[in-house]
């Protein structure tokens, strides 16, 4: 989301053009990036995004709030710009459209697919507010052209482009160590969450059970009680590190010590943690959600997984680990992969496309 806002800025500063972006989010850090990308929380009555569960309900009390806010802000936007689940913030989107201003919908995931996942009671709501909000949206950006279809976004294709904000900082995501040099460890980044199944990988470690492996697990979330039971269970404790959240300085130095990082989510957008992984050195294998068969060609620079049962996942590990000289050969591919493709500049070039579409113009020349 930062790099978005950083991004969107450079592009549209000193040029006349104006974006309010809106999103489940509320961060101070997002909100002082700039005064010409202004940040709306979508639910200002939540103590919690919907990504964490909280009702769409709450979405509809917010809309007189909302109005008044956006009225204020009419004359001061030309562009809005909604993701990380805002698209389910339906309101948002009709009060838009009658201040006639020009909508993007960034789908950065499927927040309809979390919802379903999660099973969550307001399911058919959220399916039937990201399928309104597809077809009030001027333009619809995706990560991935894969994702039209399973986004549900075929019968809107015409207004669909692909961008994406990721960009990397070399300087920071680098490789230190190699492959062959690292210890026996492999890692899970990220949330904790149903959608994100690190069940199915703590429960495929006792397949590993008594080899000298380590699964380290870096994020938080509600499943992490669940997490924490498994390993007693399969008396996995030597075996199994649960270490939180870490900055972002010590994830590079545990990146280098993985000799690979397992995603075996059920949905995904474009996760930022392959990419810097791979910027890393770190083979990554994943299931072939969302855009990451775009990113990880299976052999070449990463390794997909055919199915996320847990006996899969040990064999898919084990097979791979044996094979240290395949290894070697995806972090070097990896590596020139993601230092040619999640650059500033080619980011910037994707989006720059999108804003000229929205406008009628190019931005370069407001």
């Amino acid at each position: 989301m930062t790099n978005l806002l950083r991004l969107l800025l450079q592009l549209v500063e000193s040029r006349g053009v104006h974006i309010s972006v809106v999103s489940n989010v509320k961060s101070n850090e997002l909100a002082e990036i700039a005064y010409k990308v202004q940040v709306i929380n979508a639910f200002p009555e939540s103590t919690s995004s919907p990504d964490e569960g909280s009702s769409l309900l709450l979405t509809v009390r917010s809309a007189a709030e909302l109005f008044i806010y956006l009225l204020k802000l009419r004359n001061n936007c030309n562009i809005v710009l909604l993701t990380l689940g805002a698209e389910l913030a339906f309101h948002c989107i009709l009060l838009f459209k009658l201040l006639r201003k020009k909508i993007v919908l960034m789908l950065a995931g499927n927040a309809r697919v979390v919802y379903k996942q999660r099973k969550h009671p307001l399911y058919p709501v959220a399916a039937l507010f990201h399928v309104g909000a597809a077809l009030l949206a001027d333009r619809i950006v995706v990560y991935s052209p894969s994702l039209v279809e399973s986004y549900g976004l075929r019968h809107v294709a015409f207004k669909v482009r692909v961008a994406r904000e990721h960009h990397l900082n070399f300087n920071l995501f680098k490789r230190v160590t190699r492959v062959a040099e690292r210890p026996n460890i492999i890692g899970y980044v990220g949330r904790l969450h149903a959608e994100k199944n690190p069940l199915s990988l703590v429960k495929a470690m006792r397949y590993l059970k008594g080899r000298g492996l380590k699964l380290v697990v870096i994020g938080d979330g509600p499943l992490r009680g669940a997490i924490e039971r498994l390993v007693k269970a399969y008396g996995l404790e030597g075996e199994v590190e649960l270490l939180g959240w870490v900055p972002r300085e010590e994830l590079v130095r545990h990146y280098n010590r993985m000799k690979l990082l397992v995603l075996p989510s059920l949905t995904e957008g474009l996760p930022n943690v392959v990419l810097e992984a791979m910027a890393c050195g770190t083979p990554v294998l994943a299931t072939p959600v969302g855009a990451i068969p775009d990113i990880i060609r299976d052999g070449v620079t990463g390794f997909l997984l055919r199915s996320t049962e847990p006996k899969h996942i040990a064999e898919k590990i084990s097979e791979l680990l044996a094979n240290p000289e395949l290894l070697e050969s995806v972090s070097e591919r990896a590596l020139a992969f993601v230092r040619s493709h999640f650059t500033y500049e080619y980011a910037a070039r994707l989006w720059q496309s999108v804003l000229d579409e929205v406008t009628g113009k190019s931005v370069r020349e407001c």
